[in-house]
């Protein structure tokens, strides 16, 4: 199954729903840039992981964002982080989807390849990317293009 929230393709992860009231993107990189380095620190300290976990930064953030090893953004206490231990229980709706993933995956391959190549197109930063996933930005401007299904 294919999915926006790390997508291969175009190499960028999608962080809009790890957080709420987002500030502006110079603050949120801030915020990921300190929790990287605090994931980095404490790595193996699982309580210190989730310690802080339901919180969410000033800018918006939880302050389990960070920068992964792949290079993308995302959430350190997924499992691919933790050799399939997924440490998301009671912290997080780990399950949820935003109306733009959700209808991606109801689309058939082309449809979803159309829209790759539309965000391709954009050459977004990680911040443009997951606002515009879970605000539906992207979204209503792909529809809007009128593409075949």
């Amino acid at each position: 199954m294919r999915s926006l929230c790390q997508l291969e393709e175009i190499g960028i992860g999608c962080f809009g729903c790890c957080g709420n009231s987002w500030t502006r993107e110079g603050e949120v990189n801030r915020d990921i840039k300190k929790n990287t380095i605090r994931y980095t620190y404490h790595k193996e300290d699982l309580v210190f992981l989730h310690k802080e976990a339901s919180s969410i930064r000033p800018s918006g953030g939880c302050y389990n964002l960070v920068q992964l090893k792949s290079g993308k953004v995302g959430c350190s206490l997924h499992p691919c982080q933790h050799n399939g231990k997924d440490l998301r229980d009671n912290i997080c709706d780990k399950n949820y989807l935003c109306k733009t993933n959700r209808l991606f995956q109801s689309w058939d391959k082309k449809k979803q390849d159309q829209f790759i190549h539309f965000l391709k197109t954009k050459i977004l930063t990680p911040y443009e990317y997951s606002m515009g996933m879970d605000q539906g930005k992207w979204l209503k401007e792909f529809e809007s293009l009128g593409t075949s299904d």
